[in-house]
């Protein structure tokens, strides 16, 4: 058992990239940075090409690292943000940012189409994992629009305090 664990760390943007936020996981640091784990993953991933300013996302892994969660994964499964990365990058070198860009719409018109009939009340079971699929293409492709257009972890914790505060309008509860 390897006992290096990575790190995951919401940094200021500049020089100094001083800790904001430290987490043993990305679905811990997306709560506390108050984004998705695909903003986190995305970050993560791009970190050469950001160009926005703001906290960034960073992650220290461990060389050699062959377990996942406490799972042990196949290396052809392990899926890592660095190569995630190159793969986002690769394609967009490959088939361009607009045909990237229409590919997006796309999924999200497929996304939709799965959503549609889950609403319909078609196969509930088939149409779950339909979803789960799409969900996938079109997180995907979010991730390359980032790299395309940059960052979004500000907009999104906006439109979540935003969420927050309608929330807390209609019910009258605060929610921290």
């Amino acid at each position: 058992m390897n006992p290096c664990k990575p790190l995951y760390l919401w940094v200021t943007s500049d020089k100094y990239e001083l800790p904001l936020a430290v987490a043993d996981s990305m679905e811990e640091l997306a709560r506390m940075a108050g984004v998705t784990v695909g903003t986190v993953t995305s970050s993560i991933s791009r970190r050469k090409r950001a160009k926005r300013p703001g906290p960034s996302i960073r992650s220290y892994g461990c060389p050699g690292e062959k377990f996942e969660g406490g799972k042990a994964m196949n290396e052809e499964m392990k899926m890592t943000q660095e190569r995630e990365g190159r793969i986002l990058e690769a394609a967009i070198d490959t088939w361009g940012s607009e045909m990237q860009i229409i590919v997006a719409i796309e999924e999200m018109s497929e996304l939709t189409k799965a959503l549609t009939k889950y609403i319909r009340g078609d196969d509930a079971a088939t149409i779950s994992v339909n979803i789960r699929e799409e969900m996938a293409d079109v997180g995907i492709m979010l991730n390359q629009l980032s790299l395309i257009f940059g960052d979004t972890a500000e907009e999104e914790i906006r439109k979540l305090n935003r969420l927050r505060r309608r929330i807390e309008d209609v019910t009258g509860e605060t929610l921290f």
